[in-house]
Order: C-alpha cells, then sequence, then structure tokens
C-alpha cells in the first residue's frame, strides 16, 4: 500500500487522477483513479498493489524495482512519486 496526500492549493476544486507505473508481473489492485480534492484542501489517497512471489523462494530478497505514482489534473501533470521496492521473504510469521 502506498499512502497519498494530494493537495489543491487553488481557489476551486480540481479532479485529479491517480496511477501507477508498474514491474511486470505487478498490478494495481485498488486506488488507481479520480479523487476530488476541494479548494485549499488536502485529500487523503492510496494505492494498493499485489506483489508476485518471489521468483526464487531460496533467495532472501530481489533486487529493488522501481514504482512511480502519478498525478494529473486537467491533463497536466500535478506530480510524481518514485519508490524503491525489495521483496523479500516475511522476517515474522502471519
Amino acid at each position: 500500500m502506498i499512502p497519498l496526500w494530494v493537495h489543491n492549493p487553488t481557489d476551486a476544486s480540481h479532479e485529479v487522477t491517480l496511477w501507477a507505473d508498474l514491474p511486470a508481473g505487478w498490478t494495481v489492485s485498488n486506488g488507481a483513479g479520480k479523487v476530488v480534492v476541494a479548494a485549499k484542501q488536502t485529500a487523503a489517497a492510496r494505492i494498493e498493489i499485489n506483489l508476485p512471489a518471489l521468483a526464487d523462494p531460496k533467495k532472501s530478497k530481489e533486487d529493488a524495482r522501481e514504482v512511480t505514482v502519478r498525478a494529473e489534473s486537467n491533463r497536466s501533470s500535478v506530480g510524481v512519486v518514485k519508490l524503491r521496492v525489495e521483496l523479500r521473504k516475511r522476517a515474522l510469521p502471519e
């Protein structure tokens, strides 16, 4: 899960579209799409991602991958968040 704050400093409400560029095999399960942010307000949002299992179960982690979340309003980019993510075996039991 990637928590996000979407801030609108303008005097008018804006619709912001969120989406994520993901490595092969990763999928967005929830959160991509449109968020309406009122004038002079901040809205909470989140992108939920389904991750694949480790390719080699004998390895404790895989190389870091890049996830990019983009925000657009009125056909213009209003923000980009880049994260480096490593898949690891869980350290604690569920």
